[in-house]
Parts: C-alpha cells; structure tokens; sequence
C-alpha cells in the first residue's frame, strides 16, 4: 500500500510540475541561451519531494497571474526538474527543494530566502522589477530637431552653434538671391522643411552676403546642397524634387547602424538591393565604435543593420560560434567578411572599408544621378548596359551574361561591375560619351575609367553585344592583356596633350625615330584642327550649378 501512494504522490507531482501554466521548463540544453537575456524567477524542485508538491499549486497560480511581465518587465516564470537536470541543479549550487533563485540577463542575481506564501512571492516580484526598472531622466526639456518646421538663415553668427553638434543633423543650402536655379528649388525647399518637422534641421546661407562663410564650405555654384550629419559632409547630388531630397535628408539624418530583428530584418532586405549586417552573440562583440565610423564612410549609399537574433544567424548558415561576423548580402545571397576580429582599431576599419568597397555592389547597379560618378568614374572595369526601359527581353539577356561573366573563374571578376544606363534618359549622354547610335539601342560598352577609355568592339571590330557572354569574357581578357585599344574619353585637346607626352617620351628613349615623330604630331595637329566635334565627358546627372559669382 505505501508502494501504491508513492507512486500516486509521484505521479501527482509530476503532473502538477508539467502543467505549471506560463512558467517555462529548463533543462541544461536551454537553460543558459533562455535565460541569458531578461529577468529570469526560477523554481529548482524534485516530484518527490512533498514541500515542492505543496508549493506546486501556489507557483502555477503566480506564474498564470503574473505572466504578462514578460511583455511589460521582461520577466519571465520557469522551473527545473532537479530529479532530471542534477548536472544542472548541482551547477545553480541547489541543496534542498524547493528553490527559487532570480536571474539577470543569464547571471544569479538573488536567492529568493523567505516564506513561500502568496503575499511574499507577489510583494518580491513587484520589488525586483521595479529595481530593474531604469533611473528616470531629469525633467529637461528636449529640444527637438526643427521644430517649427522652417529653413533657418545661417551666418557667421549661428552656423558654428548650429553646425557644432554632429548629433543634430542639418540640411543646408547655399544660394544667391539672383540665381535662376535657386529661385525655382526655393518653393520646394521651403515644403521639404515643412515635411522634415521634427525630424532634420534645415538651414540656409546667402552665399551674396556671407561670400567668405560659403567659401570656407567649398561652395563654388549656385544653388549647392550639403547634409551635416554625423560628423560629416555630404554633398546632394541628386534630382532636386521634394521626395527626393526629403528621402535623402531622413536616410541620412537617421542612425549609421540600425539594431533589427529578425522580421525586421527581412523586411529591410526586400526594400534594399544592398546591405551590410553585422551579427553578434553578447554584448563585449557589439562593437559599436567601429561599425558607426565604417558606417559614416558609405552614409546615404549602402545601409548598415546589426543583430543578435539567432534566426538571422542561422538564417545565414552561421552558427554561434562563428560569431561575431559581417555579411553583405546583396542578389538573395550572403558574402561573409575575411575580418573576424572587429576592435576598434583603424586597420581593422581599414580593411572592412576595402572589403565593403569589393563586394558593395549588386549584379546590375542602375546608373542614376547619385552614383554616375562613383560608377563610370571609379576605380572599376563598368561593363554597361545601355538599354531602353522597356526593353525586358534585352534587360533579362543582360541580367543572363552578367551572371555568366561573374560566375566564371578564369580571370579575376571582382574588379569589373555591370551597370545599366537607361537609352531613353541618358540618349545624348551615351551618344556623345560613348559613342553610342541614338536609334541602336540596346548597346554594350566597356568602361575602363582608370585608364579613360572605352571599348565598343572586339578585336575582330565585331559590335559588342548583351547576349554574347562568351564574347564579352574574351574581350575583357584581351583588354586586360593589352590587346585592344580603346577609344578615349578625354576631350580632344587633354588627349592631344597626353600623346605628345608619349611622343616626347619615346624621343627621348628612342632618338633613332624621332623622325616619325614629327609624323604623329603633324596627324595629331590634324585630329585637333578639322575635328568637327569632340566627345562629350560629361556625367549623366545634374551639376550644383550653373551660375558663380
């Protein structure tokens, strides 16, 4: 018979245990990773002891009552069955049954040592989230960004007061009374300030009487549009409509790095082409320091997202102890960074800058105002597209050869980008730059900025095309090894100077043919004389100005 109540009293504390409403059971599995973060009120207990069997009503009750902590507090209800996880009971230094102990963010922070009785549980738990509570701030008034929502005149008196916080961004513009391109941006400026209330400074300097403060900013056009944020300037260069400069103003205006979940997180890649996220466990990796000074380098350009949600991490085929990591992720996938160490050092900032640089840009980027100058002028091989919008057949064809060309692994790839400039906007531009017939689109044209040429055949002097990827690749290798010559993108008089340079310079090595020299310069007094028009150099976006003083 006491055989038979033994096993009832068992089973019956069992039950009681496992049905134990919002109280969460542990095991040495989870217990670290589930307590690690937040207030934790844990019941260490054994089914056969006959205390834990009385306490086990009165703990259900309190965890059913007072579950909404979790949401409000961060408090959260959970138990462990010592007769099961005795490693784990013998490691949280349990000794009899039942125990209570409170942990902070997965450290022991109190042993819960008086009466279990419903009043002294309640009264404990009321005291010790309110101790977690955070010390109120001082009854100061903040000062919000733009309060009235107007553009504020700048001068030598109040643009240093103004300027002088890097944590208060402001968007300024720089104009004379008398410039036609300023007259027309004034109404939509004066609409952007109202639409950025609360949320960006806006300011304005006339350049007429304050001449040596807008020198001092580099101003040398009318009108000229800098953001102050972060520490540094950065030039608008963009299209001047409302939603235009509003969007740029609040993408730069809000933090360098923002902290996302994991939901938020898919929902910020399915708006962004690009982004960089940095992913960490605990809080010494977080490394804030550095990222916010990376960040600053690509501000407005590519978006920076961190986390320590472990479904992003496994998300991205990580695991824990592969933290903490750097992932672009860009065209559905993600490329981990080499740089595994992230102190706040400038050679680690250095070295994530070049990675970021490397691996920053999508398969196809579309050329725009904002980035023509960093794509058809930077330090990479462009293979452009110039298709019209349209044109799906043609843009998919291209889309096609990219992925062939950057998959392959015969050459190296990383140093050439694939963009795609849009025939109908930018007709003139691809004509008279590149080259390009107005009515022969689409067309395919090899950028080579760093050199200022261009190639649009191959060495057969076939046309290049989107949909030959084979083709593409071979000329890319014979531009590379200097088999093909390309056409300049100098204006004529730069290139006439560049190659008698070359001329002089190959009198000098080689005097035996200084003769023929006097033929090249004769063709290229030619080239410069009866040249009916030279070509074009100038980038598709708008410049700051027409207009100087």
């Amino acid at each position: 018979m006491q055989l038979i109540w033994t096993v009832i009293a068992f089973v019956v504390a069992t039950a009681n245990h496992f049905v134990d409403g919002a109280s969460l059971e542990l095991t040495g599995d989870d217990f670290k990773s589930t307590t690690k973060k937040g207030l934790w009120f844990v019941e260490h207990f054994s089914p056969y002891c006959p205390h834990c069997q009385q306490f086990a009503p009165t703990w259900k009750k309190l965890s059913d009552e007072y579950a909404d902590l979790a949401n409000t507090k961060d408090f959260h209800f959970a138990s462990v069955d010592c007769s099961v996880q005795g490693d784990l009971c013998k490691e949280n230094d349990i000794r009899f049954f039942p125990t209570i102990k409170l942990y902070k963010d997965g450290t022991e922070l109190d042993t819960y040592a008086v009466l279990r009785t419903w009043e002294n549980l309640v009264a404990y738990i009321e005291e010790k989230t309110k101790e977690d509570e955070p010390e109120p701030t001082p009854d100061v008034p903040i000062i919000k960004s733009n309060p009235e929502g107007i553009s504020v005149d700048l001068d030598e008196s109040n643009i240093d007061i103004h300027l002088g916080n890097p944590d208060r961004p402001w968007f300024v513009k720089f104009y004379a009374p008398w410039c036609s391109h300023c007259q027309r941006l004034a109404p939509t400026w004066v609409q952007m300030a109202k639409d950025l209330k609360g949320q960006v400074d806006v300011g304005e300097v006339n350049c007429n009487d304050h001449r040596d403060l807008c020198t001092k900013y580099g101003v040398s056009g009318f009108p000229t549009l800098k953001m102050f944020a972060q520490g540094e300037i950065h030039n608008y260069m963009e299209d001047r409509s409302l939603s235009s400069l509003v969007g740029f103003a609040k993408k730069l205006a809000g933090s360098s790095v923002v902290e996302v979940t994991s939901t938020q997180l898919a929902e910020k890649l399915k708006e962004e082409n690009v982004a960089l996220v940095y992913l960490y466990q605990k809080e010494t990796q977080a490394a804030g320091g550095l990222w916010k000074k990376v960040a600053e380098q690509f501000a407005g350009s590519l978006p920076f997202y961190k986390t320590d949600d472990i479904k992003v991490i496994e998300k991205f085929g990580l695991t824990v102890s592969d933290m903490p990591a750097a992932v672009i992720f860009k065209d559905g996938q993600a490329t981990v960074s080499p740089v595994r160490s992230f102190e706040d050092t400038d050679a680690v900032k250095e070295m994530l800058v070049e990675w970021i640089k490397m691996n920053r840009y999508p398969l196809i980027t579309h050329i725009t105002p904002a980035n023509a100058q960093e794509i058809l002028r930077g330090e990479h091989i462009v293979v452009l597209g110039v298709i019209h919008p349209d044109d799906q057949a043609s843009k998919a064809a291209f889309e096609n050869t990219a992925k062939k060309v950057t998959s392959q692994g015969g050459m190296k790839t990383e140093s050439i980008l694939f963009a795609e400039l849009d025939a109908s906007t930018w007709r003139d531009f691809a004509s008279d730059t590149y080259g390009v017939n107005k009515d022969e689109h689409p067309a395919l044209i090899i950028v080579d900025p760093m050199n200022e040429v261009y190639f649009s055949r191959d060495t057969q002097q076939a046309a290049l095309d989107i949909d030959e990827p084979i083709s593409l690749l071979r000329t890319l290798e014979d531009i590379s090894s200097q088999k093909l010559v390309g056409v300049s993108l100098l204006p004529l008089p730069s290139e006439a100077s560049r190659k008698l340079g070359q001329s002089y310079r190959a009198i000098r090595s080689h005097w035996f043919i200084t003769c023929a020299t006097f033929g090249v310069v004769g063709a290229l007094f030619y080239k410069v004389v009866y040249r009916k028009k030279a070509r074009s150099n100038i980038l598709p976006f708008r410049q700051p100005t027409q207009h100087k003083d």
